[in-house]
């Protein structure tokens, strides 16, 4: 369910190019799980997905007293919108709510839902910011993502993927003004067959001229080709690094190395590789003037999200930044299937 800021039934039909069968209502909400609890101003949004086909739940939410179904069949009862695809519409609704709200994409293989979760808490510390919930990141989380924009300075968008294409789709609807690539490592090397392929899949990302780039310092990011994309590289090696660090407890305090320049940090994490994801939420922060004071706020108010479903563990080494040397770091891949068709639908575990 997505709370979105009011408006007509006519009003939603207009912008999806739909047409109104019933009287007109006021709509705040839309879900696209017939099993959720809705009311008179829900919009129940029958999505065809690979396992479901929301269509096929239209009149199930009618019965539950919906006030306005989108879908791609003509009825014989009750308040819709018909369209003759359903996906398409909700891009179209989806894309109509960001008007002047900046978005910052943020993709890549490991810690892209952590990173942006950072990002956000840093700049809620001076503007009003809305994003990805949980990882809702294929081409239907992020429609959903869009549309609860209401007057927010900035929306965070957490894009994953599975295949070539589908990283640029998503930066097709959005045109970010900010991009974030974590790294770009073998996850899903099975369907993309190479690591460079993985690499190409997850700069799309950069495809419609974003203003600011945040990449790691690593060789292949740097030979990019970036025309007037202002880059900010991270990690060992670059103007932006990590320092000296020591546990305490359930948190780290640590140094951020902003060229010459140390900044004392703290985050509330037992995962050390935390220290380097903090890194680009700090540029982030940096690119939209928030103070160091601001930013250190931020990062002690993240909280990493508690992964309900089940998770596997790999381990992978990283010679520098803010990773222990020589030393191995856990990252959590959950899996998919977290228990209705919505979830399914929107994140079905992309990368």
């Amino acid at each position: 369910m997505v709370e979105i800021s009011e408006l007509m039934a006519s009003e939603i039909a207009k912008i999806i190019n739909g047409q109104l069968y019933g009287s007109d209502i006021s709509i705040n909400k839309i879900s696209i799980n017939s099993k959720e609890k809705m009311d008179e101003n829900t919009c129940f949004w029958g999505i065809k997905g690979k396992r479901f086909n929301g269509n096929d739940y239209v009149l199930e939410a009618q019965n539950r007293n919906v006030g306005l179904v989108v879908c791609d069949k003509k009825m014989n009862q009750g308040r819709y919108i018909y369209v003759s695809n359903t996906h398409r519409a909700l891009e179209m609704l989806a894309k109509s709510r960001i008007k002047s709200t900046k978005i910052i994409a943020v993709t890549g293989s490991v810690a892209k839902t952590t990173v942006k979760n950072m990002i956000i808490s840093v700049l809620k510390q001076k503007y009003l910011v809305c994003g990805t919930e949980g990882n809702q990141n294929n081409e239907i989380g992020v429609l959903l993502t869009l549309l609860k924009i209401k007057n927010e300075d900035f929306c965070v968008v957490e894009m994953g993927m599975r295949n070539i294409g589908e990283i640029d789709y998503l930066a097709s609807i959005t045109h970010p003004e900010t991009v974030v690539i974590t790294n770009a490592l073998s996850s899903h090397i099975e369907t993309l067959k190479s690591e460079q392929n993985i690499f190409l899949a997850k700069c799309e990302i950069l495809n419609y001229s974003p203003k600011n780039a945040v990449l790691p310092f690593e060789k292949r990011f740097l030979e990019l080709r970036l025309g007037n994309i202002i880059s900010y590289f991270v990690g060992e090696g670059s103007n932006y690094k990590t320092g000296k660090f020591k546990h305490i407890n359930n948190a780290i305090e640590y140094e951020i190395m902003d060229n010459n320049s140390i900044i004392k940090m703290k985050i509330y994490s037992i995962f050390s590789h935390n220290i380097h994801n903090s890194l680009f939420a700090y540029v982030v922060g940096k690119i939209y003037n928030l103070s160091d004071k601001d930013i250190r706020e931020g990062l002690l108010q993240f909280k990493q999200e508690k992964m309900r479903e089940k998770c596997a563990i790999i381990r992978i080494s990283h010679p520098g930044g803010g990773y222990e040397k020589g030393k191995s770091h856990p990252y959590f891949f959950p899996h998919a299937g977290a228990g209705n068709r919505a979830a399914a639908l929107a994140s079905d575990a992309r990368f």
